[in-house]
Protein backbone atom coordinates (compact mmCIF):
# COMPACT_ATOMS: atom_id res chain seq x y z
CA UNK A 1 0.00 0.00 0.00
CA UNK A 2 1.82 3.30 -1.04
CA UNK A 3 2.07 6.24 1.63
CA UNK A 4 3.65 9.46 1.16
CA UNK A 5 2.98 12.69 2.37
CA UNK A 6 2.72 15.85 -0.31
CA UNK A 7 2.05 18.83 1.83
CA UNK A 8 3.45 19.98 5.03
CA UNK A 9 2.74 23.72 6.69
CA UNK A 10 4.30 24.84 10.21
CA UNK A 11 3.85 27.66 12.29
CA UNK A 12 5.84 28.74 15.17
CA UNK A 13 7.31 25.12 15.45
CA UNK A 14 10.67 24.93 17.16
CA UNK A 15 13.12 27.32 14.90
CA UNK A 16 10.05 27.43 12.27
CA UNK A 17 7.85 30.36 12.44
CA UNK A 18 6.13 29.75 9.39
CA UNK A 19 7.57 27.42 6.52
CA UNK A 20 5.20 25.59 3.59
CA UNK A 21 6.79 22.42 2.07
CA UNK A 22 5.64 20.12 -0.60
CA UNK A 23 6.82 16.72 -1.78
CA UNK A 24 6.55 13.76 -4.55
CA UNK A 25 6.82 9.91 -4.18
CA UNK A 26 10.30 10.13 -4.75
CA UNK A 27 13.34 10.02 -2.32
CA UNK A 28 13.96 13.97 -0.62
CA UNK A 29 16.81 15.20 0.74
CA UNK A 30 16.61 18.41 3.08
CA UNK A 31 19.51 20.38 2.96
CA UNK A 32 20.89 23.46 4.57
CA UNK A 33 23.19 24.78 6.38
CA UNK A 34 23.54 23.55 10.67
CA UNK A 35 20.91 25.01 12.78
CA UNK A 36 18.73 26.07 10.33
CA UNK A 37 16.19 23.25 11.24
CA UNK A 38 16.40 20.65 9.09
CA UNK A 39 15.76 17.69 11.94
CA UNK A 40 12.78 19.76 13.12
CA UNK A 41 11.38 19.70 9.72
CA UNK A 42 11.45 15.65 10.31
CA UNK A 43 10.33 15.71 13.93
CA UNK A 44 7.26 17.83 12.31
CA UNK A 45 6.34 15.38 9.55
CA UNK A 46 6.88 12.19 12.79
CA UNK A 47 4.64 14.65 14.82
CA UNK A 48 1.49 14.13 11.72
CA UNK A 49 2.59 10.67 11.75
CA UNK A 50 1.89 9.31 15.57
CA UNK A 51 0.36 12.72 17.17
CA UNK A 52 3.90 12.91 19.27
CA UNK A 53 7.76 14.37 18.57
CA UNK A 54 10.57 11.76 18.19
CA UNK A 55 12.79 14.33 20.25
CA UNK A 56 10.66 16.18 22.62
CA UNK A 57 9.02 14.21 26.20
CA UNK A 58 6.71 17.17 26.30
CA UNK A 59 4.28 19.16 23.99
CA UNK A 60 5.15 22.75 24.72
CA UNK A 61 8.79 21.74 24.56
CA UNK A 62 7.90 22.16 20.39
CA UNK A 63 6.41 25.84 20.67
CA UNK A 64 8.24 28.94 19.51
CA UNK A 65 10.11 30.76 21.88
CA UNK A 66 7.41 33.75 22.76
CA UNK A 67 4.77 32.31 21.16
CA UNK A 68 2.03 29.70 22.98
CA UNK A 69 0.98 27.64 20.07
CA UNK A 70 2.07 25.56 17.34
CA UNK A 71 0.29 23.98 14.56
CA UNK A 72 1.13 21.58 11.58
CA UNK A 73 -0.22 20.72 8.71
CA UNK A 74 0.17 17.81 6.87
CA UNK A 75 -1.74 16.33 3.63
CA UNK A 76 -1.14 12.08 2.96
CA UNK A 77 -1.64 10.20 -0.36
CA UNK A 78 -2.86 6.89 0.78
CA UNK A 79 -4.14 4.29 -1.64
CA UNK A 80 -4.11 6.87 -4.16
CA UNK A 81 -6.56 8.59 -1.48
CA UNK A 82 -5.40 12.98 -0.53
CA UNK A 83 -5.73 12.83 3.65
CA UNK A 84 -5.35 16.30 5.41
CA UNK A 85 -4.04 15.83 8.89
CA UNK A 86 -3.63 18.49 11.97
CA UNK A 87 -1.90 18.49 15.05
CA UNK A 88 -1.45 21.73 17.02
CA UNK A 89 -0.74 22.65 21.19
CA UNK A 90 -1.96 25.47 22.88
CA UNK A 91 -0.65 26.89 26.92
CA UNK A 92 -3.67 26.20 28.42
CA UNK A 93 -5.54 24.43 26.48
CA UNK A 94 -3.53 21.06 25.53
CA UNK A 95 -3.33 19.44 22.37
CA UNK A 96 -5.48 19.14 19.54
CA UNK A 97 -5.60 16.46 16.57
CA UNK A 98 -7.63 16.74 13.44
CA UNK A 99 -7.96 14.36 10.22
CA UNK A 100 -9.83 15.49 7.47
CA UNK A 101 -10.80 18.29 8.44
CA UNK A 102 -12.60 16.89 11.66
CA UNK A 103 -11.57 16.60 15.20
CA UNK A 104 -10.52 13.07 16.47
CA UNK A 105 -8.60 11.03 19.28
CA UNK A 106 -5.09 9.57 19.36
CA UNK A 107 -6.39 6.20 19.50
CA UNK A 108 -8.77 6.66 16.48
CA UNK A 109 -5.40 8.56 14.50
CA UNK A 110 -2.55 6.27 15.54
CA UNK A 111 -1.54 3.90 13.45
CA UNK A 112 -2.82 5.57 10.15
CA UNK A 113 0.40 7.06 8.91
CA UNK A 114 3.37 4.66 10.40
CA UNK A 115 6.44 6.12 10.62
CA UNK A 116 10.08 5.48 11.84
CA UNK A 117 12.22 8.29 12.82
CA UNK A 118 16.48 7.83 12.61
CA UNK A 119 17.83 10.18 14.69
CA UNK A 120 21.86 10.81 16.30
CA UNK A 121 20.06 10.55 19.26
CA UNK A 122 19.32 6.99 19.23
CA UNK A 123 22.44 6.40 20.68
CA UNK A 124 20.18 6.93 23.78
CA UNK A 125 18.21 3.94 23.10
CA UNK A 126 21.26 2.00 24.05
CA UNK A 127 22.81 4.02 26.72
CA UNK A 128 19.62 5.93 28.18
CA UNK A 129 17.39 4.19 30.74
CA UNK A 130 14.59 2.13 30.59
CA UNK A 131 11.64 4.70 29.95
CA UNK A 132 13.76 5.88 26.78
CA UNK A 133 13.54 2.28 25.48
CA UNK A 134 9.70 1.65 27.27
CA UNK A 135 8.88 4.78 25.11
CA UNK A 136 10.44 3.67 22.09
CA UNK A 137 8.60 0.26 22.52
CA UNK A 138 5.08 1.86 22.80
CA UNK A 139 5.49 3.97 20.24
CA UNK A 140 6.09 1.32 17.50
CA UNK A 141 3.35 -0.85 18.67
CA UNK A 142 0.90 1.58 18.71
CA UNK A 143 1.32 1.94 15.24
CA UNK A 144 0.13 -1.66 14.91
CA UNK A 145 -2.82 -1.97 16.93
CA UNK A 146 -4.84 0.29 18.13
CA UNK A 147 -6.26 -1.85 21.09
CA UNK A 148 -2.74 -1.61 22.46
CA UNK A 149 -2.82 2.34 23.13
CA UNK A 150 -6.66 1.49 24.95
CA UNK A 151 -5.10 -1.17 27.10
CA UNK A 152 -1.66 1.14 27.55
CA UNK A 153 -3.99 4.20 28.82
CA UNK A 154 -6.35 2.06 30.93
CA UNK A 155 -2.88 1.19 32.43
CA UNK A 156 -1.78 4.33 33.13
CA UNK A 157 -4.71 5.47 34.07
CA UNK A 158 -5.04 2.90 36.52
CA UNK A 159 -1.59 3.14 38.10
CA UNK A 160 -1.74 6.64 38.84
CA UNK A 161 -5.39 6.35 40.78
CA UNK A 162 -3.83 3.62 42.57
CA UNK A 163 -0.55 5.40 43.87
CA UNK A 164 -2.94 8.42 44.65
CA UNK A 165 -4.70 6.37 46.97
CA UNK A 166 -1.71 4.88 48.42
CA UNK A 167 -0.68 7.92 49.39
CA UNK A 168 -4.02 8.76 50.74
CA UNK A 169 -4.28 5.32 52.89
CA UNK A 170 -0.66 6.79 54.27
CA UNK A 171 -2.11 9.81 55.64
CA UNK A 172 -4.97 7.61 57.34
CA UNK A 173 -7.22 9.28 54.56
CA UNK A 174 -8.80 6.12 52.96
CA UNK A 175 -8.70 2.51 54.88
CA UNK A 176 -5.87 0.12 53.32
CA UNK A 177 -8.55 -2.56 52.00
CA UNK A 178 -9.42 -0.29 49.72
CA UNK A 179 -6.10 -0.77 47.61
CA UNK A 180 -7.95 -3.79 46.10
CA UNK A 181 -10.24 -2.25 43.26
CA UNK A 182 -7.29 -1.02 41.40
CA UNK A 183 -6.02 -4.58 41.24
CA UNK A 184 -7.75 -6.64 39.13
CA UNK A 185 -7.72 -3.73 36.59
CA UNK A 186 -4.53 -2.94 36.61
CA UNK A 187 -3.56 -6.81 36.61
CA UNK A 188 -5.71 -7.11 33.47
CA UNK A 189 -4.74 -3.98 31.55
CA UNK A 190 -1.21 -4.98 32.25
CA UNK A 191 -1.44 -9.10 30.71
CA UNK A 192 -2.59 -7.60 27.91
CA UNK A 193 0.23 -5.26 27.65
CA UNK A 194 3.14 -7.98 28.55
CA UNK A 195 1.24 -10.35 25.90
CA UNK A 196 1.42 -7.99 23.03
CA UNK A 197 4.92 -7.07 24.13
CA UNK A 198 6.16 -10.29 24.24
CA UNK A 199 4.99 -11.20 20.98
CA UNK A 200 5.91 -8.24 18.99
CA UNK A 201 9.62 -8.33 20.69
CA UNK A 202 9.97 -11.74 19.53
CA UNK A 203 8.99 -11.24 15.73
CA UNK A 204 11.28 -7.98 16.14
CA UNK A 205 14.41 -9.69 17.64
CA UNK A 206 14.22 -12.38 14.30
CA UNK A 207 13.86 -9.24 12.16
CA UNK A 208 16.51 -7.53 13.65
CA UNK A 209 18.94 -10.05 14.06
CA UNK A 210 18.96 -10.57 9.91
CA UNK A 211 19.02 -6.99 9.30
CA UNK A 212 22.16 -6.74 11.32
CA UNK A 213 24.09 -9.18 9.27
CA UNK A 214 22.91 -7.41 6.14
CA UNK A 215 24.62 -4.05 6.96
CA UNK A 216 27.80 -5.44 9.02
CA UNK A 217 28.00 -8.58 6.76
CA UNK A 218 29.72 -10.24 9.93
CA UNK A 219 28.75 -13.15 12.04
CA UNK A 220 28.48 -11.42 15.19
CA UNK A 221 25.54 -12.07 17.50
CA UNK A 222 23.05 -9.38 18.46
CA UNK A 223 19.73 -10.03 20.72
CA UNK A 224 16.82 -7.50 21.97
CA UNK A 225 15.66 -9.45 25.04
CA UNK A 226 12.47 -8.50 26.98
CA UNK A 227 12.83 -7.61 30.88
CA UNK A 228 9.32 -8.01 32.57
CA UNK A 229 8.64 -8.62 36.12
CA UNK A 230 5.18 -10.93 34.55
CA UNK A 231 7.24 -13.50 33.43
CA UNK A 232 7.44 -13.84 37.13
CA UNK A 233 3.68 -15.49 37.28
CA UNK A 234 0.33 -14.18 37.23
CA UNK A 235 0.50 -10.37 38.35
CA UNK A 236 -2.57 -10.37 39.62
CA UNK A 237 -0.86 -12.26 42.70
CA UNK A 238 2.08 -10.01 42.54
CA UNK A 239 0.64 -7.24 43.13
CA UNK A 240 -1.20 -9.07 46.21
CA UNK A 241 2.06 -9.71 47.43
CA UNK A 242 3.85 -6.57 46.94
CA UNK A 243 1.11 -4.77 48.51
CA UNK A 244 2.70 -4.15 51.58
CA UNK A 245 6.06 -2.77 50.16
CA UNK A 246 4.00 -0.78 48.19
CA UNK A 247 1.97 1.10 50.85
CA UNK A 248 5.36 1.38 52.91
CA UNK A 249 7.03 2.86 49.73
CA UNK A 250 3.37 4.60 49.10
CA UNK A 251 3.94 3.80 45.40
CA UNK A 252 3.12 0.40 43.19
CA UNK A 253 6.69 -1.08 42.96
CA UNK A 254 5.78 -3.43 40.47
CA UNK A 255 4.12 -4.08 36.60
CA UNK A 256 4.57 -3.19 33.32
CA UNK A 257 5.59 0.48 33.95
CA UNK A 258 9.19 -1.13 35.39
CA UNK A 259 9.55 -3.18 31.91
CA UNK A 260 12.57 -2.89 29.73
CA UNK A 261 14.71 -3.73 26.86
CA UNK A 262 18.27 -5.62 27.23
CA UNK A 263 20.23 -4.94 23.71
CA UNK A 264 22.71 -8.13 23.51
CA UNK A 265 26.22 -8.34 21.57
CA UNK A 266 27.30 -11.84 21.64
CA UNK A 267 25.60 -12.48 24.83
CA UNK A 268 26.97 -9.12 26.18
CA UNK A 269 25.47 -5.82 26.97
CA UNK A 270 26.14 -3.61 23.82
CA UNK A 271 26.53 -0.75 25.95
CA UNK A 272 28.99 -1.95 27.38
CA UNK A 273 30.94 -4.61 25.52
CA UNK A 274 29.68 -3.24 21.83
CA UNK A 275 32.82 -0.75 20.06
CA UNK A 276 30.81 2.82 18.89
CA UNK A 277 30.66 1.67 15.24
CA UNK A 278 29.11 -2.11 16.30
CA UNK A 279 26.22 0.34 18.42
CA UNK A 280 25.79 2.60 15.54
CA UNK A 281 24.97 -1.05 12.81
CA UNK A 282 22.83 -2.62 15.97
CA UNK A 283 20.59 0.86 15.74
CA UNK A 284 20.56 0.99 12.44
CA UNK A 285 19.23 -2.71 12.72
CA UNK A 286 16.73 -1.66 15.28
CA UNK A 287 15.10 1.20 13.43
CA UNK A 288 15.56 -0.68 9.69
CA UNK A 289 13.17 -4.38 11.66
CA UNK A 290 11.07 -1.72 13.20
CA UNK A 291 9.77 -0.57 9.35
CA UNK A 292 10.00 -4.19 8.36
CA UNK A 293 7.72 -5.68 11.10
CA UNK A 294 4.82 -2.29 10.89
CA UNK A 295 5.24 -3.26 6.76
CA UNK A 296 4.75 -6.47 7.73
CA UNK A 297 1.49 -6.66 9.65
CA UNK A 298 -0.12 -3.12 8.53
CA UNK A 299 0.97 -3.91 4.93
CA UNK A 300 2.07 0.20 4.42
CA UNK A 301 5.47 1.25 4.23
CA UNK A 302 6.38 3.90 6.57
Amino acid sequence: MALYLQELSLWNFRNHSQKQFGFTNQIIAICGKNGTGKTNILDAIYYLCTGRSALSFTDPQNIQHTQNQFTLHGRFSKENQARTVGVSYTHGQGKQLQLDTQRTKLSQYIGLFPSVFVSPLDSDFIRGGSEIRRRYLDIICTQTEQDYLHSLMTYKRTLKQRNELIKQIANRQQPQSAIGIYDKPLSDSATLIFEKRKKFLHQWNLICQEKYRQISQSLEEIRIKYQSQLYSGNFYEQLLRSRNSDLEKQTTTIGIHKDDITLLFQDKQAKQFASQGQQKTFLLAIKMSASDLIYQIKKVAP
